[in-house]
């Protein structure tokens, strides 16, 4: 994601992506739908009455400038082509490839967000760790527009709203800046205290924006309120998982920062991953509080999808096997649903999937092109505000009546190896922790000897 890094006193973006700079929505043309709809429209100039000429306008034209979609799928196998004497009788890989478009450089272009920063206010952060947490958020808050809401809940013992999340016209700005000068560290760590509030807070927006976040930074062990592990984290889920299901309101993700070396990285980061898109920030240094929360705070802006889904579905000859993501869920026509979350300008995903070889009769005069997957997109598109679902596309394999078989796609083979890599590793893993250290070594000579050879 973009990141933002913070410099003296102002707050700069990562050179690290490129976002070229395009024209704005105003300067594109209209798309056919938006013609259609004032083909008849009358505009009233002075004396005189002026009608569109409809007849002329070359639809297909119009539809070339018409402004890319916000993502776009595409699938392709392996191989691109598989005879049916060949020795590979039986599977085929298939990654889809998710893409999201660039953003424009003008910040008017970007969906509004809604931010709730949860400060641990403790006693170790008292002095230079509070300062530079002060300083940060006076720099972020300074890169929020009046579309946008900002709230901060603190906690120590407790936990205390304050500043409430509010859209940030210039009074409500100035009066967040001379809170946040004010805030005095206090004692404990109460951290699911914090973690509550901090949703309730979020819960309270009447017509939240299309993009939520919550951002916690702590720099210690919780030793107030719910203090286990599991119940924290479960705590968070169902505070801030509430509307999972429900896409008619936006997610909110969770962004943890630990500060220092004494806080419990282990719990943080599965506080960031109670709904999709969180991430945890290792903090080891002063200097890197700025540079954590822009990055975080770049990525929020620059959110161009949400509650993206991909489903995979394969014809009647064929038959999906395995679709090689930790959230998916098959359904009752064997079709398979991936939930992707969020999607950051200029990102790119890919999933990986495996079929069966179609060998059926219906392929016998069709060496080029046989459909064996299709797979379709839908999403809430968050710079326009609206819900998209795009057209299907379609995996071919050639299958011709020979041993033939093609050299592999680079990226896709480099995708089936890093899910076979991540497999084999998990495997080893278990087997070591069971106490069986040979096994988890042979494993992993297996597995690396596999790399080589592709």
């Amino acid at each position: 994601t973009p990141q933002i890094k913070i410099e003296n006193s102002q707050i700069k973006e990562n050179t690290t992506r490129h976002h070229s700079s395009k024209m704005s929505s105003t300067d594109q043309p209209q798309n056919a739908l938006e013609i259609s709809e004032v083909a008849s429209t009358f505009m009233e100039e002075d004396n005189f009455f002026h009608v569109m000429d409809v007849d002329n306008i070359d639809v297909d034209q119009c539809k070339k400038h018409s402004p890319p979609p916000t993502l776009t799928v595409k699938l392709t196998p392996k191989y691109d082509e598989i005879g049916l004497k060949s020795k590979n009788k039986g599977t085929a890989q298939i990654c889809a490839t998710i893409k999201a478009n660039e953003i424009s450089d003008d910040d008017s272009a970007r969906a509004p967000v809604d931010v709730v920063v949860v400060l641990d206010v403790s006693a170790s952060m008292a002095r230079k760790k509070l300062a530079l947490c002060k300083k940060t958020l006076e720099l972020l808050l300074r890169e929020l527009r009046p579309k946008d809401r900002f709230g901060l809940v603190t906690f120590s013992d407790e936990a205390k709203i304050e500043i409430p999340a509010r859209k940030l016209n210039d009074a409500n700005k100035q009066a967040a800046l001379r809170t946040i000068m004010s805030i005095k560290s206090r004692r404990g760590t109460n951290l699911s205290g914090g973690i509550g509030m901090g949703a309730k807070e979020m819960h309270a927006i009447e017509e939240p924006n299309s993009v939520r976040s919550i951002f916690i930074l702590t720099d210690g062990h919780v030793n107030k309120g719910i203090r286990d592990h599991e119940g924290v984290v479960e705590l968070t889920k169902g505070c801030i998982g509430t509307n999972a299901d429900d896409d008619t309101v936006a997610p909110m993700t969770v962004h943890t920062f630990g500060y220092g070396t004494r806080h419990d990285e282990n719990l943080l980061r599965d506080v960031s991953q109670a709904t999709s898109g969180g991430t945890y920030y290792f903090v080891e240094s002063d200097s890197d509080v700025s540079s954590a929360f822009g990055d975080a705070f770049g990525g929020v802006l620059s959110v161009v999808a949400q509650n993206v889904v991909l489903s995979i579905s394969a014809p009647p000859e064929a038959k999906l096997i395995m679709v090689h993501h930790e959230n998916k869920t098959k359904k009752e026509d064997s079709s398979y649903v991936v939930k992707l979350g969020d999607l950051y300008a200029e990102e790119r995903r890919d999933v990986i999937f495996e079929v069966t070889l179609r060998s059926d009769e219906n392929i016998s005069e069709e060496v080029q092109g046989i459909p064996h997957a299709n797979a379709t997109l839908s999403y809430l598109d968050t710079v326009e505000g609206k819900l998209v679902d795009e057209d299907t596309v379609t995996a071919n394999i050639a299958r011709p009546d020979n041993t033939t078989i093609s050299a592999p796609n680079p990226s896709v083979a480099v995708q089936w190896l890093r899910t076979c890599a991540t497999y084999g590793m998990e495997e080893a893993d278990q087997l070591s922790q069971r106490g069986d250290l040979k096994t988890a070594r042979a494993k992993i000579t297996l597995l690396l000897q596999k790399l080589r050879r592709e």
